[in-house]
């Protein structure tokens, strides 16, 4: 059985787990029952009674979760704006004591972090998506669940003293309004109805027999336009004879991209006018990846008229290069695993960012092979082509220009 790749690109990290009922906004907020403490003076372990008039934000996050990681400058600002109002902010993860410690010890906030370890306050407050924020009024009561804290929401939840905000229906619609999401999906699987099913109160995870294959329809082929506005995430799987592949939310050059298998999209250009964003799902028991990737090209051919050709030719790449004794590169045994994930960045991701901002080519040495770069809270996707290459230069990597035989891609027309 062989699992290919699957990439993410989400503002939220979805995950596979049983989906537990969320409390509402006026129900009473479930007690807590965490395993450990840090940042609190005194180390004793908070409850919600003993905190009962304050105002408490529970952020549910973990080690692994860098929308999680990226939100906590912004919410320690927040913190430190408003604790003199008895305002507590408490992160809260599943994480283990090792990972957790491992990653306390590399960054400094001021709030509270509780550890969950049995996972029991995930279950009871039936955390599906990280981060998901709660914040439990002077009552005790839950006054506003999402997934990320703001100034204003905070200062609603302040001036309802004590009254929950309720749900608000989507603008412009009544109560009935239905609201459409993509949920987490694999190689082949359609997000659309797993994000169905959890808007049905069921799950959004892959379900899967116990032969570990997914329990959805053996055969799939679509292509759609997409409702999201930019690249959702792609992934390819191939197990017990099926093979599958999904990209929501790409361009024709980043819908190739994904099926490629590119570095990134500055090895394929759009000679198009076509600047459609598509969904393509794929599934099929199939002799292979290669089959598959015939079958996909072949209906984009027929459906949008549009094919990819190649090129070679000698071009410039830049190449990354670092000094021996880089205190700020490790290897990957170092690095995953070890709660410091989402403070380092991978060469290879590294690289997706360069030439997706830049446009130009870029490849390691060996000296970089595999191996992670110390960022810290730096938000690597965040910056533009000009601001990584200046980034660069302070964890002291060198880029050589050199001149290379390379084969791109072009998306074109069939006249």
């Amino acid at each position: 059985m062989t699992m290919k790749k699957m990439i993410s690109l989400l503002s939220a990290c979805l995950v596979h787990v049983t989906l537990f009922a969320q409390p509402k906004t006026g129900d009473s907020a479930p007690e807590i029952h965490l395993e450990g403490i840090y940042n609190k003076p005194d180390g004793t372990i908070p409850t919600l009674q003993a905190l009962k008039g304050k105002v408490v934000i529970l952020d549910f996050w973990a080690t692994w979760c860098g929308p999680c990681i990226a939100s906590f400058p912004k919410n320690n600002k927040i913190y430190n704006e408003n604790k003199d109002k008895g305002v507590v902010l408490l992160a809260i993860s599943d994480d283990s004591k090792t990972k957790l410690e491992n990653f306390l010890g590399k960054v400094k906030f001021d709030f509270w972090f509780g550890m969950d370890s049995d996972k029991s306050d995930l279950k009871s407050y039936g955390i599906e998506f990280w981060p998901t924020v709660f914040i439990i009024d002077r009552n005790g009561n839950v006054a506003y669940r999402g997934n990320e804290l703001s100034q204003q929401i905070l200062d609603k939840v302040l001036a309802n003293q004590g009254t929950a905000l309720g749900e608000q229906p989507e603008k412009g619609q009544g109560k009935t309004a239905v609201t459409v999401r993509y949920g987490s999906f694999n190689g082949g699987i359609d997000p659309l109805v797993t994000g169905f099913q959890a808007g049905q109160g069921k799950t959004s995870r892959m379900v899967f027999d116990k032969k570990n294959n997914v329990t959805f329809s053996p055969y799939q082929f679509t292509i759609r336009q997409s409702l999201v506005s930019s690249l959702f995430g792609w992934g390819t799987d191939e197990r017990d004879g099926f093979v599958g592949f999904t990209v929501v939310g790409a361009t024709l050059s980043e819908a190739f991209f994904a099926l490629k298998e590119l570095k990134s999209t500055a090895w394929i250009k759009n000679n198009t006018s076509d600047t459609t964003r598509y969904d393509v799902i794929y599934r099929k028991r199939s002799a292979g990846y290669p089959k598959m990737i015939a079958d996909i090209q072949q209906g984009l051919a027929e459906n949008l008229l549009v094919r990819l050709d190649s090129t070679t030719a000698v071009q410039e790449v830049k190449v990354l290069m670092a000094k021996t004794g880089n205190e700020k590169i490790k290897p990957m045994k170092e690095i995953k695993g070890s709660g410091l994930d989402q403070l380092y960045v991978s060469v290879k991701n590294l690289i997706y960012f360069l030439e997706t901002t830049t446009g130009s080519i870029y490849e390691a040495d060996e000296s970089l092979k595999d191996m992670y770069i110390h960022k810290g809270l730096t938000t690597i996707y965040e910056m533009s082509g000009n601001e990584l290459t200046d980034w660069l230069k302070t964890v002291d990597i060198q880029v050589k220009p050199v001149r290379k035989s390379l084969t791109t891609y072009q998306v074109n027309s069939i006249n």
